[in-house]
């Protein structure tokens, strides 16, 4: 079975420079570009002893990082040229990651709205999958809306909950295309472990 592609490494720093230095001395290779903040695209990574650490010390920070598995010479390289040159760099761990999932949900009465956001859930972008326990349901009554005492009755009403999955990069695709419709409720952000060995 092919390795995973993506390692989590969590890194240590100061405060509001890690990042910043990191693109900067990646920047040239492209690699950068490949690389995901976990906990600023919504994943929940830290543990509570590092919450509290970064709590009680403003200045530092513990970062997780999502790259590409054959970027971890270069993120390596980095660490130990911050530290060459004096800067408090770390890198605490690292470990492989087998993808990224979350869950959905949506009601909308306008099959206008409708179609393309079920079409994205349906088909995700190549890399990721909608498991199987999925549903979408329409409901058509076919009469028009009335407006009475416990609110307007909708001629139209699609409901769609499930799960999307896969490789990091489609499923953040997917994730950032609809982090802010109101029209459509996701569920945070989980890291995979990889699939056993055959």
């Amino acid at each position: 079975m092919a390795r995973p592609s993506y390692r989590e490494f969590v890194l240590q720093g100061p405060q509001g420079w890690t990042q910043g230095y990191l693109a900067g001395y990646l920047r040239g290779s492209g690699l950068w570009a490949a690389i995901y903040d976990a906990e600023r695209e919504g994943f929940d990574c830290a543990p509570l002893r590092e919450r509290i650490h970064d709590l009680l010390d403003r200045t530092s920070a513990t970062v997780h990082l999502l790259a590409p598995e054959d970027g971890e010479p270069a993120l390596r390289a980095a660490v130990e040229s911050a530290a060459s040159e004096g800067n408090p760099l770390r890198l605490q761990s690292s470990r492989p990651v087998g993808g990224a999932l979350f869950a959905f949900s949506f009601t909308i009465h306008s099959p206008e709205h409708a179609r393309p956001i079920r079409r994205d859930f349906e088909h995700p972008p190549a890399g990721a999958s909608l498991l199987s326990n999925a549903s979408f349901e329409e409901d058509r009554s076919g009469e028009p809306p009335q407006l009475e005492l416990k609110g307007v009755e909708h001629t139209y009403t699609l409901r769609g909950t499930g799960t999307i999955a896969g490789e990091i990069p489609a499923v953040l695709a997917l994730h950032r295309r609809y982090r802010e419709e109101e029209l459509v409720h996701l569920e945070g952000l989980h890291l995979l472990d990889p699939a056993p060995e055959a």
